[in-house]
């Protein structure tokens, strides 16, 4: 299986989780994780939303 990861920005979030991306790293207590957390896809074909 093939896993991609992203930056997402944190008011995208919700909606990147609805379409199937899993949280892999809220980056919390860093000056990037007040913006943006990194997310997973690992699920079969490729990765679906804006930006995929």
């Amino acid at each position: 299986m093939i896993a991609w990861t992203r930056y997402v920005l944190q008011a995208m979030r919700p909606a990147d989780e609805a379409l199937g991306w899993v949280l892999s790293d809220d980056m919390a207590g860093t000056p990037h994780g007040h913006y943006a957390v990194l997310m997973l896809w690992a699920d079969e074909g490729g990765p679906v939303g804006p930006g995929a």
